[in-house]
This record gives C-alpha cells, structure tokens and sequence, in this order.
C-alpha cells in the first residue's frame, strides 16, 4: 500500500506540511543524507504535500521519499508503526509539538530540535539537533538509523513514558490527586 523500500531503516513524519512544521528543514536533511548515502527512507504522512513532492522530486531526493497526503487520524498509528524512527523538525519555540505524543505511544525514537517544549515532553527520551541546524538534523538521523540498539532502547522507554505520564489513566490519577489535595486544603481551612 505504502510502497515503502523492504531494506533499510524507515523514519516518519506526522503533521501539517508547511515551512512552521520545519518541512523544509527536513527536505534539507534528506538531501545531505542522499549525499552520504544513508539507507533512510522517509514516510511523510499530511498535507499539503504537492508542493513538498516537487520541492524533494526538484532536490534529485524523490526516490527517499514516500508523501501520503492527508491521513485520517484514526488511521494515524498504523501508519506509524511502519516507522523505526520518527522526526519533528517543528522550529517554533513555544508552541505544543503534540505530534510527540503519539510517536512516544508508537514506541517511536525521534529526532527533534533543541527547544524547550520538546524537552518538557521527551525529557532524556529524545535525540536532539541543534535548533534550526539541517545538517546536525541528518546527522542525527544518520546515527540513530546506524544504531539499532539505541532504537531499541529508546523504544521501550519512550512506550513507557507514555503508559506512566501521558495516558489518559495516567493524567486522571495526576487529577484525582490534585483534586484531593484541593478538597483536603479546603477543608483543613474550613474545620
């Protein structure tokens, strides 16, 4: 269906495609691993991809490259576990990276940008690039790609991440508590 390579290590992307999501960020990257090489084949899952699938068929990077268009997002893991690795190259500063969460429940290693908000979620768990650097990108996707054991370790950590901090039971226990603690100082100040 997907008509993805039966060798080499696959890394994927889930989102909006636009210069904010760092898409051409990630065009640069494949490029230099092209040049290198690297057997990474990209599986690009949102939209608008038209313009993205000239810019990579332009840049001699099209055959590294598989754009899915618009995916429902009911269908969004699926297609995701077709991945070894994911990235993020998003390049805002503040904004929510939500993407991470489903690449963590998917047991996905990622290589993200530097930033805060990508820290605050993956913690010790991520693969970080210097922010807005293309080449230390693929450079980052070009050693975790060589490096299945590290996959493989992230991997279990990253799924155990998102079963004890970002499941829905995890985050109502993280409710249920501070809803106690409220009511207790509550009453402890009205008794």
């Amino acid at each position: 269906m997907l008509n993805l390579p039966e060798k080499g290590i696959v890394a994927v992307f889930l989102g909006v495609l636009n210069r904010y999501q760092g898409i051409d960020l990630l065009l640069d990257s494949i490029r230099l691993l092209s040049g290198k090489g690297a057997p990474v084949h990209f599986l690009i899952m949102g939209f608008p991809e038209e313009r993205y699938r000239r810019l990579a068929e332009e840049a001699g990077i099209g055959h590294m490259v598989t754009f899915t268009g618009r995916v429902d997002y009911g269908r969004a893991a699926l297609y995701l576990s077709a991945g070894d690795l994911a990235v993020s190259p998003k390049i805002s500063l503040t904004e929510a990276n939500g993407k991470l969460f489903n690449y963590m429940a998917c047991g996905l290693p990622t290589v993200v940008f530097d930033t805060p908000v990508n820290r605050e979620i993956l913690g010790d768990s991520g693969i970080y690039a210097a922010y807005g650097d293309a080449a230390d990108f693929s450079s980052r996707i070009e050693a975790l790609a060589g490096d299945g054991d590290l996959r493989e370790a992230l991997s279990k950590k990253m799924t155990a991440m998102a079963a004890a901090e970002h499941s829905w039971l995890a985050r109502g226990e993280k409710l249920r508590q501070l809803y106690r603690r409220l009511i207790g100082n509550r009453a402890v100040r009205n008794g």
